[in-house]
This record gives C-alpha cells, sequence and structure tokens, in this order.
C-alpha cells in the first residue's frame, strides 16, 4: 500500500515538472516574477529520481542521448564565443546548462500516467487564463505578453481538440468542444497571430493527415467525417474572419499573406549575411553581438551560433522527432499524439519567436518524443 501511494506520488511529481515547463512563463506574469520558478522542473524531477532510487532503463538506448548531445554542443560553442567576444553572457550559458540537465533528467522519470496527469494539469491553466483574460483584468508587460498567454491557451486547445476527437461520449465531446471555441475565442482578443495560426495549424494537419489515410483505405465513412470536419472549419473561419476578428489582426494576417511582412528584411536578411560570413559560427548567445537582435527564427540562431554543423545536427534530431511523429499519429494512442502536438506547437512558437536559451519546453518535448517507445513499453509504470 505505502508502495503504491509513492508511485502514484511520482506521477503527480513528474506531471508537476512537464506542467511548469509550459506555464512557468505564465505564472510569473500571474502570481510571482521570480527566477527560481525556472529551477523547479529540475528540482522535482532530481526528486523524482531519489524516490526511483537511480534506476532507470531508458539510459541503455542511444535515443536518450540525443537532445542532451546537441544541447552540449550548444554548450561547447559557448566558448567559441568567450574567445571570439571576451565578454560572454553567461547567463546564457547557465540557462542551457539548465535545460541540458532536465533534457537528460525528464525521459529517466516522466511515465505514460504522469503525462496523462500533466495534460491534465495543463488544461485547466489554459482554462484559467481564457477566464481570466475575458472576465478580469490582465496586465500585460515586456515579459509577460500576447505570447506568454497565448501558448498556454493553444496547448489547452490541442488538449482539448484531441479529447474531442478521441472521446466516444457525447457529452464529453461537447465539453471540449465548447473549450476549443472559448480558447480560440480568448486568442483572438490578443491581437497576436502565432497563438491563432499554431494551434489550427496543427488540427487541420491531422485532419488532413487522416483524411488521406482514409482515402488509402477506401472507408467512405470517415472520408466524409473528415471532409465535413474540414469544411466546418474553413466555414466558421470566414464567418469569424468577416464579423468578429479585430481589424488590425486582420491587417496582420493579410500582411502575412500578402508577403509584404518586413520582418524578412529587416530580422533575417542581417543574420543570413552574418551567417554567409562564417560558416563555422560565433559562437552561443552571439547575436546580440554579431546582429544586435534575436533573429526571430531557431535554424537562422543556431546557425548564428554554432555554424552549418549546429543546424544540420539539429535538423537531423527534428528529423527522429518527426519520424516518431508520424508513428505516434498511426497508434491512435490519444495521450502519445497530445504529446505529439504539443511538442509541434511548441516548435512553432520558438521557431519564431523566443530564444534558445529559454526552450525548456522545445528540448523537453522533443526529447520525450524522440524516446516515446520507453513510455509505450512501460505504461504501468
Amino acid at each position: 500500500m505505502l508502495n503504491l501511494k509513492k508511485i502514484h506520488l511520482k506521477h503527480y511529481i513528474n506531471a508537476l515538472s512537464i506542467f511548469l515547463l509550459v506555464a512557468t512563463p505564465s505564472l510569473k506574469g500571474i502570481f510571482y516574477e521570480s527566477n527560481i520558478l525556472n529551477f523547479l522542473p529540475l528540482i522535482l524531477l532530481l526528486v523524482s529520481i531519489s524516490m526511483n532510487k537511480g534506476k532507470a532503463p531508458i539510459y541503455n538506448r542511444l535515443n536518450f542521448a540525443l537532445v542532451p548531445s546537441f544541447l552540449s554542443f550548444l554548450i561547447l560553442s559557448f566558448f567559441v564565443s568567450l574567445t571570439l567576444f571576451g565578454n560572454p553572457i553567461i547567463e546564457e550559458l547557465i540557462k542551457v546548462i539548465l535545460i541540458l540537465l532536465v533534457t537528460i533528467f525528464l525521459p529517466l522519470t516522466v511515465t505514460f500516467k504522469s503525462l496523462q496527469i500533466s495534460f491534465s494539469f495543463l488544461f485547466l491553466w489554459g482554462v484559467f487564463l481564457c477566464v481570466k483574460k475575458v472576465f478580469f483584468v490582465m496586465i500585460f508587460t515586456d515579459n509577460f505578453h500576447y505570447l506568454t498567454v497565448g501558448y498556454p491557451i493553444a496547448v489547452m486547445i490541442i488538449i482539448s481538440f484531441y479529447k474531442f476527437f478521441f472521446n466516444k461520449k457525447l457529452m464529453l465531446k461537447i465539453f471540449y468542444f465548447s473549450f476549443i471555441i472559448f480558447g480560440f475565442f480568448t486568442l483572438l482578443t490578443l491581437i497576436g497571430r502565432s497563438p491563432i495560426i499554431f494551434p489550427l495549424f496543427l488540427i487541420l494537419f491531422f485532419l488532413i493527415f487522416n483524411f488521406f489515410k482514409e482515402m488509402s483505405n477506401f472507408n467512405i465513412s470517415k472520408i466524409i467525417i473528415y471532409l465535413f470536419a474540414f469544411i466546418s472549419i474553413l466555414l466558421v473561419l470566414t464567418y469569424v474572419i468577416n464579423n468578429y476578428i479585430d481589424t488590425y489582426l486582420l491587417g496582420r494576417f493579410l500582411n502575412l499573406l500578402e508577403g509584404s511582412d518586413n520582418r524578412s528584411d529587416a530580422v533575417y536578411l542581417p543574420a543570413i549575411k552574418a551567417i554567409t560570413s562564417n560558416f563555422f559560427g560565433y559562437g552561443l548567445g552571439s547575436s546580440t553581438h554579431i546582429i544586435g537582435f534575436y533573429p526571430h527564427n531557431i535554424f537562422l540562431e543556431i546557425a548564428l551560433d554554432t555554424g552549418f554543423i549546429g543546424v544540420v545536427f539539429f535538423i537531423s534530431i527534428l528529423l527522429k522527432g518527426y519520424k516518431n511523429s508520424i508513428k505516434i499519429i498511426n497508434m491512435k494512442n490519444e495521450t502519445f499524439v497530445i504529446l505529439v502536438s504539443i511538442f509541434w506547437l511548441t516548435f512553432l512558437f520558438w521557431n519564431v519567436s523566443y530564444g534558445l536559451s529559454s526552450a525548456y519546453a522545445l528540448f523537453s518535448f522533443l526529447s520525450l518524443v524522440i524516446c516515446y517507445e520507453f513510455m509505450k513499453l512501460n505504461k504501468n509504470i
């Protein structure tokens, strides 16, 4: 009985660590601004490992080392920055070391059950943020803005969609569908493109993927269902755009579609010129020294830091994550499909909005997707 309680406690500790990887930035904005919160996931994982007496069968699996190896490569590039500039940003190094430790310990501790619990936590947190934004006052700052709030709400939408998709009970389908609508409504009030586009893109991708899969199987009834769902989403989108969407936000969407968004000239070109001037990179956190700002693209940032070697390394890990993602989607397991979708949602956010040194959630979920087979084989641990 005592051992069973200990197992349940470990599940909740692991779930809380996953929850914090996503929710920490918004928790800081809502409750308490402190960098101590960045260390909590690692502390919780260490507690979980100590409860497990260091036993971790995943240690002998090659996939376990992929993400930590890339992060170690990033850390090594810090010394290139130290040599070139002499004034390194120590904070960048500390943050990447912290991410490295989290990605080492997370696959050793997270279980199938703890994933399920963490998704419940993330769902509730997303709902809380929606209620807070729509019905109460939410004060934004430089560190707490539409992306900080939009990311966990987008995660809630993703969780709600798959709960809706996989659930057989009508009342539960209605329940989760209502939160999909509530989530998107809240995102429209944030006046930002990314939090709306990214979850919508992943939902449409999943529907189209399954549509063509059923086409190949000649499953007429499911083909009609997916086609109906796809058309319904497009009709709702058209109605919302014509009647409810903010004119400023609509203008930003139109600029994006017309290719008149000036980010490519103002942000991307300086980064590309710097990369082509040095194919081996400038060291960790070098974008501040080289172009004066974050390049708003994860591949450009990696190229600036580590050169083309780092980009190839990162793309190879992403391809492994993509390959596992397709396997997981074909498994049709709700928990693992949610895991995959949260990873790709996180990747989309970090690809255009945040730097590598803050990518706790990105590399953690990538590590879990790459190591998912361990959890699949040990669902009951």
